[in-house]
């Protein structure tokens, strides 16, 4: 009675080694597979990175192409009651922090006014801007903000002006998180602080402009 009484618990202690054993080899199956299968939707929200501003900040500058129109007002003489648009090409590179952004561009605008055709300009070398996004985490945003810039100004009077020239702009720039950029942008530029100027101080000038970059 004694035997069969110990041949009893040893039986026991047996099969509850094998289910003990059992137990810890199905949670550490269960544990790794719970590791595999875990998504982002599982991490505690602290511990996520903010995929979209590494999305964005993966290419957060580019060099860009300007082509653009100007209106004439600042070049043709008061007594020319016709006005036309000259032709104008830009120069730069923009480098963003997700909701800002600052550009450096060299600008050179040139046309013709009048009868007879008569060398008139305006260019700036360097303009710096700083711009904000209405939208920062789109992939396409609208953007304002304002610039200066070194430039000089020649019309068909004459008229000089080297200095200093503030800038205002509106725009909207699409495909910020893809490599290839574009944006379509209205500026109005008024020379303000002479360094040199001849005759009459010129007035602003509104140039309208769309701007492809890698």
């Amino acid at each position: 009675m004694e035997i069969l009484f110990q041949e009893v618990i040893m039986k026991r202690k047996f099969f509850s080694t094998i289910f003990a054993l059992a137990a810890v080899s199905c949670f550490a199956v269960d544990a790794a597979s719970s590791l595999e299968t875990l998504t982002s939707s599982d991490i505690p929200r602290e511990f996520k990175p903010n995929v979209l501003e590494k999305t964005i900040a993966k290419k957060n500058s580019f060099v860009y192409l300007r082509m653009g129109v100007a209106d004439t007002q600042a070049y043709q003489k008061p007594a020319l009651d016709r006005a036309f648009f000259i032709p104008g090409l830009g120069l730069g590179w923009r480098m963003s922090n997700v909701v800002s952004a600052v550009d450096i561009s060299a600008n050179y605008t040139q046309g013709f006014a009048g009868e007879k055709e008569e060398r008139s300009y305006f260019y700036t070398l360097p303009k710096v801007s700083y711009l904000r996004y209405v939208s920062p985490l789109n992939d396409d945003s609208f953007y304002y903000g304002g610039g200066l810039a070194l430039g000089e100004m020649r019309n068909r009077e004459a008229s000089k002006f080297i200095g200093i020239v503030p800038s205002v702009s509106i725009g909207y720039e699409m495909n910020r998180k893809a490599d290839i950029h574009s944006f379509m942008e209205f500026v109005v530029s008024q020379p303000t602080l002479a360094f040199v100027q001849e005759n009459k101080f010129p007035g602003p000038l509104a140039e309208l402009s769309v701007g492809f970059g890698y």
